[in-house]
């Protein structure tokens, strides 16, 4: 699990940091509210936590920007304000786990285990992304409203792109249904599941790439 660690204590942060690399999650550092929010837009995080006084850009900035994105994902709110709970439900946003400064070690892994442990949730709705209409209910796909007319293995391929790319589901749980998937069809009908959906999407304002350490992502072509 990718985590970014909003938080401009550095002696915490930095201890935070150690504690959950050495539970085997990949760790990423923000000392500010820019730095959080382009963390953010970089895509690939999992988990925040996220404290509110931060400096540039406020805390309850950086968790619009984060529920904007990943309205699915956990966050663990860590905050020596004693309104930091209300000014978040104020705000109509949400948090999974609070956690009032000071704390101990044992309490942050007792909620950092809450929010690993539980699976993602993800949603029966219609899924949209760009010009792609995704229903996890049915697993039928459409371009431009029009139905795609695709292969069984195309369809989970697309299906799990689409839900990465909208954010019902986080990277863990991607890997997880990917590594699945492959057992069942072979690592090597991947490449050539992808080659195919590159190819369908061709003029559709969208593409599949590879991003290092991360695996396959369905992004937005930029304008010109």
């Amino acid at each position: 699990m990718h985590i970014l660690i909003a938080e401009d204590d550095s002696i915490l942060s930095d201890g935070l940091a150690y504690f959950l690399r050495k539970r085997g999650h990949s760790v990423a550092l923000a000392a500010d509210g820019e730095t959080a929010i382009r963390a953010i837009n970089a895509d690939g995080i999992d988990l925040l936590v996220l404290d509110f006084g931060l400096l540039k850009v406020a805390g309850t900035e950086v968790l619009k920007s984060f529920r904007a994105q990943n309205p699915h994902l956990p966050v663990l709110l860590i905050s020596g304000l004693d309104d930091a709970y209300d000014r978040v439900l104020r705000m109509g946003l949400t948090v999974d786990e609070y956690l009032p400064k000071p704390f101990g070690l044992k309490e942050f892994e007792a909620s950092i285990g809450k929010l690993t442990q539980q699976p993602f949730a993800t949603t029966s709705l219609p899924l949209e992304f760009g010009p792609l209409t995704f229903d996890p209910a049915s697993g039928d796909i459409s371009l431009r409203k029009d139905a795609l007319e695709l292969r069984p293995h195309e369809r989970s391929l697309l299906g799990l792109l689409i839900q990465l790319a909208a954010r019902s589901i986080g990277n863990q749980e991607f890997a997880k249904r990917l590594s699945e998937w492959m057992n069942d069809v072979g690592h090597n009908a991947v490449d050539n599941e992808v080659d195919g959906l590159r190819r369908r999407l061709e003029n559709s304002g969208l593409r599949i790439v590879l991003v290092r350490g991360l695996g396959y992502r369905l992004v937005e072509e930029e304008k010109s």
